[in-house]
């Protein structure tokens, strides 16, 4: 049994509201955005069309995901109430990672601040496989926001002090099972900046990809993931069950 990974069927924001402060090192949450298409019918659509209209990719086979037609207003509250209840979390200089696209850069880096949390940067991710348009530059990045739980230390003299880099360059994954799957290899390079036996939380565990690369990390990290969707949940449990060769803890 994988006694480091621990995967729930629930809400974010419920179980976040029965955990006890200080718990995580690093909160990572690739969120909906909320940010696919131009009209509010496009909008509405469903997520694995929207996303990948225009490329090579079959959605038919992919698994939709629910909560992303929120309006800027209605995304902005709801980011706030997540964030600031995996902010409290958090441990004091702990880490908050959020993925998201152009269009919601500026809101997103707004529900951070206003939730309660340091705002440190931005790490584009290039993601390489972006569909070029005529006279106008390619959307061929996504973003990561990183912020902390107030101040983090500096030790430029302790040995254990890490220095990863401040942008990523990987393809999507070419046989993904989620509409907007991050690859394995970037969730492992962003947990390079973590000491060895760190805490991990997933509010939005998607593909499981999360899980599996704080596994294959070998770093001694314990991972918490939660997913709304059922039908989500199954398929990434025996997703990242298969990639660990070993049980989950059940709930």
């Amino acid at each position: 049994m994988q006694k480091n990974i621990k995967l729930l069927n629930t809400d974010c924001i419920t179980w976040l509201n029965t955990c006890a402060n200080d718990v995580f090192d690093m909160c990572i949450a690739d969120p909906p955005y909320s940010s696919g298409g131009l009209m509010r019918s496009d909008v509405n659509s469903g997520s694995k069309f929207k996303y990948l209209r225009g490329t090579s990719q079959k959605s038919e086979a992919l698994i939709s995901f629910e909560g992303d037609s929120r309006d800027q207003r209605s995304y902005l509250y709801w980011s706030q109430l997540w964030m600031s209840e995996a902010i409290r979390a958090l441990k004091p200089g702990g880490l908050l990672l959020v993925f998201t696209d152009w269009r919601q850069l500026p809101i997103t880096t707004d529900a951070v601040q206003s939730a309660g949390a340091v705002w440190r940067g931005i790490v584009p991710w290039y993601k390489q496989a972006s569909r070029p348009m005529a006279d106008r530059y390619t959307s061929s990045c996504e973003y990561i926001i990183w912020a902390t739980k107030g101040a983090r230390a500096v030790d430029m003299k302790d040995k254990e002090s890490t220095y990863p880099e401040g942008f990523y360059q990987y393809r999507p994954p070419s046989d993904r099972i989620h509409a907007t799957e991050k690859p394995v290899e970037l969730y492992k390079h962003l947990y390079n900046i973590l000491r060895p036996n760190s805490a991990i939380l997933d509010p939005f565990l998607g593909s499981g990809n999360s899980a599996i690369a704080a596994h294959q990390s070998n770093r001694g990290h314990k991972f918490i993931g939660t997913e709304l969707s059922e039908s989500v949940y199954e398929i990434s449990k025996k997703r990242i069950d298969a990639a660990c060769s070993q049980m989950m803890i059940p709930e």
